[in-house]
C-alpha cells in the first residue's frame, strides 16, 4: 500500500508470517505471567522475562541480525523465540505447581 519495492514487500511478508506464528506463544506468555503474579509469585515471571528479553531477544538480535547480517526477519524470529521460551517455561511451571484451594465463605 505504501511502497512498490518488491524487497520491502517480501520482508514484510516474512515478518508478518513470523509474527502470525508467534501469536499463540505471546498470548500464553501474557496470560501466564499475569496469572502467576496474581497467584502470589512475582519472582518467577520476573526471572523468566529477564532471561527472555536479555538472553534471547538481545543476544539473538545481536548475533543473527547484526553479526550474521540476517536483518529484520532475524529480529522478529528472536522475538518469537523469546515468546516461545517464556510460554514453555510458564507451561512447565503450571504443571509443577500445586493447585490452590480456595475457601468460599
Amino acid at each position: 500500500m505504501f511502497t512498490d519495492n518488491s524487497n520491502v514487500i517480501h520482508l514484510l511478508f516474512i515478518v508478518l508470517a513470523i509474527d502470525t506464528l508467534s501469536q499463540p506463544f505471546l498470548a500464553s506468555a501474557l496470560v501466564d505471567t499475569s496469572a502467576i503474579q496474581a497467584g502470589g509469585n512475582s519472582k518467577y515471571p520476573m526471572i523468566v522475562t529477564t532471561i527472555g528479553i536479555w538472553g534471547v531477544r538481545t543476544l539473538g538480535v545481536y548475533l543473527f541480525a547484526w553479526h550474521l547480517g540476517l536483518g529484520l526477519p532475524a529480529v522478529w524470529a528472536s522475538i518469537a523465540a523469546d515468546n516461545a521460551l517464556r510460554a514453555f517455561l510458564f507451561m512447565r511451571y503450571r504443571k509443577k505447581a500445586k493447585p490452590t484451594t480456595f475457601l468460599v465463605i
